[in-house]
């Protein structure tokens, strides 16, 4: 397999380590270039939401995962008793980090079917906004506009890349959830997101198909984004994943891949590229709650028709492949080139 140029990036590195209860990431000889990205939350995060709606937190309240060093997991369930419950109403949670660059966002929200009044949640579909600030906690959230929507369908998990213009430097969040009521005689109000993800480089996701020898079924999960597969605990295996919109001899670029666990099962398992050659080995442990989310870098773009996931042991929740986008300059920067380019123009003449 061939090496191609190194690419910058722009968060320092963190390569895993073996540790009790946390993913161990272990790239093979001449592949050390494949590691995790680093933990942009590990510097703490804290979350506020309007307390005086939201006074009785039961269930499972706002959960930061930042103690797992391989999960950058904003879990939100909040269940919340008061007498002034609408449809509508909207839960808004806003969450401060140390500034990180942020290039792409990936969420996911799974909607369970069988939790709210139907004739409600029809009307009131568990809708989001997310917004990205540089304020912290008192950025101006009315005058930015959402980076990222979704409709909140019940019945779907639905996950979703959104690749920014260009990368920039945040240290605020803010998710405005449309809540529904509980399918209960309270007047509960109920929102469920399960996971935003935040990357320092624009990426963009790979359309991927996939194939097992023996042993399992990996398939796409309904309102799931092509690319993204979900692999059952029925193995050991191996599933081949082909990018389909290859034309016959091309390679496929990747610059980066996302790994969702099972929240109640371990796995192990090696990536290898097109030809076999084995890339990295990989042990993720029993995650609880949503599991653990591992997304890991490539300093240099891989090229190959096809990865290999040769799964040892235990089954893993979600693999998703993605492809690293040219960055945009800021406009000032922009405008510097544009003179510079004129002063040369000139010097010619």
């Amino acid at each position: 397999m061939k090496k191609f140029a190194w690419l910058t990036t722009m968060l320092v590195a963190v390569v895993s380590v073996s540790a009790s209860g946390q993913v161990v990431v272990t790239p093979y000889e001449g592949y050390e270039w494949i590691h995790e990205y680093a933990n942009p939350f590990a510097g703490g995060v804290s979350y506020v939401w309007d307390e005086t709606k939201w006074s009785n937190v039961s269930d499972r309240p706002v959960t930061l995962l930042t103690s797992l060093r391989h999960s950058r997991n904003v879990n939100c369930r909040i269940v919340s008793t008061y007498a002034d419950w609408k449809p509508g109403d909207t839960v808004e949670l806003t969450l401060t980090m140390p500034q990180t660059k942020i290039g792409t966002v990936i969420t996911s929200q799974m909607i369970w079917s069988d939790t709210y009044n139907d004739p409600i949640h029809n009307t009131y579909p568990m809708s989001y906004d997310l917004r990205l600030g540089g304020g912290g906690a008192g950025t101006d959230w009315g005058n930015i506009d959402p980076v990222m929507s979704g409709d909140g369908t019940r019945g779907t998990y639905a996950i979703q890349v959104q690749t920014l213009d260009r990368v920039g430097a945040y240290d605020s969040i803010r998710l405005d959830l449309n809540s529904v009521k509980l399918n209960n005689d309270k007047n509960e109000g109920f929102v469920d997101f399960n996971n935003v993800i935040v990357l320092p480089d624009r990426l963009e996701q790979i359309k991927a198909t996939a194939s097992t020898s023996s042993g399992g079924v990996a398939s796409s999960l309904t309102g799931n984004t092509a690319g993204s597969w979900w692999i059952p605990t029925t193995f050991p295996g191996t599933v081949t994943f082909a990018f389909p919109d290859l034309e016959p001899g091309e390679k496929q670029q990747i610059d980066a891949i996302l790994i969702w666990s099972m929240d109640n099962a371990s796995a192990a398992f090696t990536l290898k590229d097109g030809d076999g050659t084995p890339l990295v080995d990989i042990s993720m442990p029993v995650g609880g709650g949503p599991g653990y989310i591992l997304p890991l870098q490539f300093d240099q773009s891989l090229h190959t028709d096809k990865i290999i996931l040769d799964l040892a042991s235990g089954g893993l929740f979600q693999v998703m492949f993605l492809t690293k986008l040219p960055e945009i300059p800021e406009p000032a920067t922009m405008s510097l080139l544009a003179l510079g380019g004129l002063a040369l123009l000139r010097r010619r003449k």
